[in-house]
């Protein structure tokens, strides 16, 4: 905390799930920006990782709590202020709001919601001064991956019928040189709302398999995700 203070930074903890941590957010900001507020980032997530036959509902409950519900309970507290500064809206999304990897159903199907909370958004909104944008991220190095890994451990038993494949996506995910550094993401979402870009939509980075895998039919998609993991 100290270290983004020397950058101007002011910190603040908030549970974007907990309706008082947001208000109270809310509160802060509102007094900090002086009532107008230029750009509001949505970059909070987190990932339960689990065979669909296996997920525990619970989990995809809190899935869509925190990627779903706290982003659109942060966004409409803040759009008062957004609206009087002639702001911006950035929804992270993610490269599987496309396609979904095995054991990403969850957290995938998250971010196709935020996706379409996006576009209602922005066409509610468009008379109103504020823009709202989607930057949609490949795999970069954060710690959503411990978090997911650690969640995960419950699901890897010796009688899951997904064992083995969980292995093998582990592996691919985490596999040398594939995790990109996030300040490269930080300084596209700034360029994006600095340049007031026309774009709804941005790749981050424009992988193969981030712009490939929107455009490949079904059946071959599925066909080269079986191949990678085999």
């Amino acid at each position: 905390a100290n270290l983004l203070r020397t950058h101007g930074i002011t910190p603040a903890l908030c549970d974007v799930p907990d309706r008082d941590d947001v208000a109270a957010l809310t509160s802060m900001v509102e007094a900090w920006s002086d009532g107008a507020l230029d750009a509001l980032v949505n970059n909070a997530g987190t990932s339960y990782a689990a065979p669909v036959e296996e997920i525990d509902l619970d989990d995809v409950r809190a899935q869509f709590e925190v990627n779903v519900v706290g982003q659109i309970s942060v966004t409409q507290m803040l759009l008062p202020l957004l609206r009087m500064g002639g702001g911006t809206v950035v929804m992270m999304s993610s490269s599987s709001a496309v396609r979904s990897p095995p054991l990403l159903g969850a957290y995938s199907a998250s971010k196709r919601a935020l996706e379409a909370f996006a576009e209602a958004l922005d066409l509610e909104t468009a008379g109103q001064g504020i823009r709202t944008l989607v930057v949609r991220p490949g795999p970069f190095e954060t710690n959503i991956w411990d978090t997911s890994l650690d969640r995960a451990k419950k699901y890897r038993t010796e009688t899951s019928l997904y064992a083995d494949l969980a292995d093998k996506v582990e592996r691919q995910a985490l596999s040398p040189g594939r995790l990109r550094d996030p300040s490269r993401l930080a300084v596209h979402t700034l360029d994006v709302i600095e340049s007031r870009r026309s774009a709804f939509l941005t790749t981050k980075p424009r992988t193969v398999e981030s712009v490939a895998s929107g455009l490949l039919p079904w059946s071959l998609y599925k066909s080269i995700v079986r191949r990678v993991l085999r």
